[in-house]
């Protein structure tokens, strides 16, 4: 009684970017490898790097079959080298972040749609474990650090941070999984947690310090809270690079990562009534809402669903591939951003590969 057309859409998930494209940010040059006795900088080209490292020991091994196979095919051999063009394929592109925090720039995949933060929320309503409940209440507002879940070779930086807070006069909070890395004989004015929720620790924080992960930078934003980034590798540069823009507070590498340093910053975070301001302003105003949250789905369900948490977003990605028909060699693929992408300080865009 009728045709049914069936058409499938493969979303090409892409968790993460190489952050060798961001821009060179002046002032913290991420670039800057310190090397040596003398800790001396060396500023490496990784562009050069990455492209040496594609020419020699990827392009050999990775071309030839996919050449081979596009042949077969009708196709074109590709036209470079693999990975540049892999990043290149996909058919439409959707940002895990909104314009706002990182506005589209011409080197950016095209045709591009711009999503929001995906923000985690393990459950609604759930009690704060006692022992913040009673350390929030004993004082003001503490500082709150965390490196990050993963990381494990923190040790000089919670040592640093335990010596600023008692310099300053300041409660804190140390956020880490992993206990050996905190000093063994906090004061009484610092509380270790292996685990809170950030939905519902940093509405009681005064200033987050942390290494700037997009999905920690999303949480200080809807918070309100002013943040000292201090970043240790990839894309977490680039996160406290706007922070910094948004005028929500202030990066310091952790490269250079000192008693006196982290002081001096952390002061001026903390003194600055402008910075608390703008944070406020971006937590309620047009830009910084609605955040949406997603909940992990605890049976079954599609992973690239559950983890984009907004169906809206996907459905009019596939709608608008549908609309391109001409354009598609027989499937649709998306790439998913979730970190912002930069461009590069030199040289022109990336070329679109043909299909």
């Amino acid at each position: 009684h009728g045709e049914i057309v069936v058409r499938r859409c493969l979303l090409d998930v892409e968790l993460a970017i190489l952050v060798f494209d961001e821009a060179f940010w002046p002032g913290d040059d991420h670039r800057a490898q310190r090397i040596g006795p003398l800790n001396m900088a060396v500023v490496i080209d990784f562009d050069a790097l990455w492209r040496f490292v594609d020419r020699r020991f990827i392009d050999p091994f990775a071309l030839p079959p996919v050449n081979a196979a596009r042949t077969t095919r009708g196709l074109k051999p590709i036209d470079g080298s693999f990975l540049p063009n892999l990043g290149g394929l996909a058919d439409l592109s959707l940002t895990l972040f909104p314009a706002w925090f990182a506005a589209p720039l011409t080197d950016w995949p095209q045709p591009l749609l711009m999503g929001d933060f995906q923000l985690f929320d393990p459950g609604a309503n759930e009690p704060l474990p006692p022992a913040l409940t009673a350390f929030l209440a004993a004082g003001e507002a503490p500082i709150v650090f965390t490196p990050g879940t993963g990381h494990q070779h923190a040790a000089a930086y919670f040592s640093a941070a335990t010596a600023v807070v008692q310099r300053l006069g300041r409660r804190a909070i140390f956020l880490t999984r992993h206990h050996a890395q905190v000093p063994p004989d906090l004061p009484a004015s610092v509380l270790w947690l292996a685990y809170v929720p950030m939905r519902d620790l940093l509405p009681h924080a005064s200033v987050l310090v942390h290494h700037g992960g997009i999905g920690t930078t999303a949480e200080a934003l809807r918070a309100g809270v002013p943040q000292l980034v201090v970043p240790f590798a990839w894309d977490q540069f680039a996160n406290g690079a706007q922070v910094v823009a948004l005028g929500a507070g202030a990066s310091l590498s952790a490269s250079r990562l000192t008693e006196p340093r982290l002081r001096r910053r952390l002061q001026c975070v903390l003194s600055s009534n402008t910075v608390r301001a703008r944070c406020r302003k971006l937590a309620r105003g047009r830009h910084a809402s609605p955040l949406p949250s997603h909940r992990p789905r605890t049976r079954g369900g599609s992973g690239a669903r559950s983890f984009c948490g907004t169906r809206e977003i996907i459905r009019a990605t596939v709608h608008r591939l549908h609309g391109r028909q001409q354009d598609l060699p027989g499937r649709a693929s998306a790439s998913i951003l979730r970190r912002p992408r930069f461009a590069t300080a030199i040289g022109p865009p990336r070329r679109r590969p043909t299909h």
